[in-house]
């Protein structure tokens, strides 16, 4: 169940990088100043939107589920 949801995480990582790539930005921040700053342009924001919708459904399944096992029986135990 783990392998699943991480392998599904990986692939929407891995769809939304290839769909939206990043890109190394060239900024001169002042004109008087003579350097130049290399900065990772975000390829744009569904990504990120993606990564942290999933999170929080795993969030939410977790804190429901966690909720729900507040209710099992005290002398509930599979060890014995």
């Amino acid at each position: 169940m783990a392998a699943m949801l991480i392998g599904l995480q990986i692939v929407a990582s891995i769809a939304s990088t290839s769909l939206h790539p990043q890109e190394a930005l060239l900024v001169m921040p002042s004109p008087s100043v003579r350097y130049v700053e290399l900065m990772c342009g975000s390829g744009g924001a569904a990504g990120k939107i993606v990564s942290l919708v999933y999170n929080m459904l795993l969030v939410a399944a977790c804190s429901v589920l966690a909720f729900k096992t507040r209710h099992l029986p005290d002398n509930f135990n599979e060890s014995r």
